[in-house]
């Protein structure tokens, strides 16, 4: 059986949306699993993006030379002085 061909970004950008909108009019009929499964799927999409966005943000301090290790090993120092682990 031959499938549709993929859809493209633009396409599937509108898919999810309408998808989201007709979800989001059927919350109170969903099943307290449905909930479970959709809010999870939810929190992992949003644990990757701003885990992309934190990547992304640190390479750009990287190649800004704001992450230079004799800084970073000199903050923890002072961070460690200032607050003590014992």
């Amino acid at each position: 059986m031959i499938g549709n061909p993929p859809l493209k970004p633009e396409e599937k950008r509108a898919a999810v949306q309408a998808q989201a909108t007709a979800l989001a009019g059927q919350v109170e009929e969903l099943t307290d699993e449905e909930i479970e499964a959709a809010h999870k799927a939810l929190m992992d999409l949003e644990i990757q993006r701003l885990f992309r966005k934190m990547v992304e943000g640190a390479d750009e301090d990287m190649r800004a030379g704001k992450l230079d290790p004799e800084d970073i090993d000199k903050s923890i120092k002072e961070f460690r002085a200032r607050h003590p682990y014992r």
